[in-house]
């Protein structure tokens, strides 16, 4: 039976009312763009991020448009996520916690033919909050405190499509190509306060603000074919880059006295057409038995370098990254629900675009997860944890060990099928 109007808008309701918990601070998203959030959804976590060639009828593959192609139902996903992080700060050697709970993404995916698919959705592409100080001393003037605080988030909302040959997967292989077009918005502010000792000096204060409102496009494609043993191996590529880049960015420098702004120095407002997303190109392999089981690692690259890092001391470089994973299904036909249960486990590792004082700031991790059938309807809960690490204490940094738990839900119905009876 599938599933009504009514409940599905229930689902909705549920999710976008969760609770969200107090803002974690994120010291390094201070830099670029901020802190960018991995465009995966709960299940390809769970996998440590398995997107290039993850290809399934239920569910819903952002990262490569081709896997589109192979939607079943009308697929709904929509997840949510809660991180704690202890942080290590080598400077002072302080050591502090912190954590929050977010509403992750919504997306759907629905099947066009029996060859074609579409989807829509809105996810997180970068958030920013931070907030910390230091003390320079400067000869002749003395010791002048220094305070940085930032805040706000980008987010991304995708249409796109796939289209697949030949007719039937079935056959001893077939090809897919899709493409995505992403409108990237939101807001992100800086401000950073210079206070001098002498109380008669009037301090600084710079702001900055950056509205982005730019079109990316995202293309990809996916090879199947069928081996021996019922196995199947998927190999796919994908391609991100930025198409338009309207940004604006607007500057403000004022003196301040006791916390009171006394004037305004001077103001700027300009188009940043540098303020984009970056060029970003992937590629993996995935071998398995539909149902059963699968596995597989990818390749990623990312191009940084024309993107500014809105400081002196901070430098934007290429990056790479590599992940692998797999999931178990026991017995996806058994009344049983651990064997219906699929059991998911996986690896990344990331370079780092971000570097300081000739520091990378990379990152690494492993992710556990489960996917739970609900019996009422067709449909799935993901459960991830992820526990890894990102940054280094060499030359007075931040070290970052961090806990992660995703929560995702995938529903599927019969929708804009059309019906063979009256």
């Amino acid at each position: 039976m599938s599933l009504s109007a009514e409940r599905w808008l229930s689902y909705l309701m549920i999710f976008f009312y969760m609770p969200v918990l107090s803002q974690e601070t994120a010291p390094y998203s201070r830099y670029g763009l901020g802190e960018i959030t991995p465009p995966y959804f709960t299940a390809q976590k769970g996998m440590g991020g398995l997107v290039a060639a993850y290809r399934e009828p239920l569910q819903i593959n952002f990262l490569n448009p081709a896997s589109y192609s192979a939607i079943r139902l009308t697929t709904l996903e929509a997840g949510a996520n809660f991180i704690h992080k202890n942080m290590h700060d080598a400077s002072s050697d302080r050591r502090y916690s912190t954590g929050n709970g977010f509403l992750d993404y919504i997306a759907l995916g629905f099947p066009v033919s029996e060859r074609s698919g579409i989807s829509v959705g809105l996810i997180p592409y970068s958030k920013m909050n931070y907030a910390f100080r230091e003390t320079q001393n400067v000869t002749g003037v003395g010791d002048i405190q220094k305070s940085y605080s930032g805040n706000g988030r980008l987010y991304q909302f995708y249409a796109g499509g796939a289209f697949r040959f030949p007719k039937a997967d079935t056959t001893t292989n077939s090809f897919s190509i899709g493409l995505n077009a992403a409108y990237v918005f939101g807001t992100i502010s800086r401000i950073d306060t210079f206070i001098f000792p002498d109380a008669a000096t009037y301090n600084n204060k710079v702001s900055t603000l950056v509205h982005m409102n730019n079109l990316a496009l995202g293309t990809g494609i996916q090879y199947t074919r069928q081996l021996k043993k019922q196995l199947q191996l998927t190999s796919g590529v994908y391609a991100l880059f930025p198409a338009y880049s309207n940004s604006r960015q607007e500057d403000l420098w004022e003196r301040v006295l006791t916390f009171r702004t006394i004037d305004t120095i001077a103001s700027a407002s300009s188009r940043n057409k540098a303020v984009k997303t970056p060029v970003e190109v992937g590629a993996g392999l995935t071998v398995g038995k539909a149902g059963k089981w699968l596995a597989g690692a990818d390749f990623y690259y990312k191009v940084w370098t024309a993107i500014p890092s809105f400081s002196p001391k901070a430098e934007l470089k290429n990056s790479w990254e590599i992940h692998a994973g797999g999931e178990f299904i026991p017995n996806s036909q058994s009344f049983n629900f651990f064997r219906r249960t699929a059991y998911r486990m996986g690896i990344y590792y990331n370079s780092g675009h971000l570097q300081l004082y000739k520091e990378n700031i990379a990152e690494y991790g492993i992710t556990f997860g489960i996917g739970m059938p609900i019996k009422t309807a067709f449909a799935r809960i993901h459960i991830t944890m992820d526990i890894g690490q990102r940054g280094t204490l060499k030359n007075n940094l931040i070290k970052e060990t961090y806990y992660r738990a995703h929560v995702g839900f995938t529903l599927n119905d019969k929708w804009f099928i059309k019906r063979k009876y009256d």
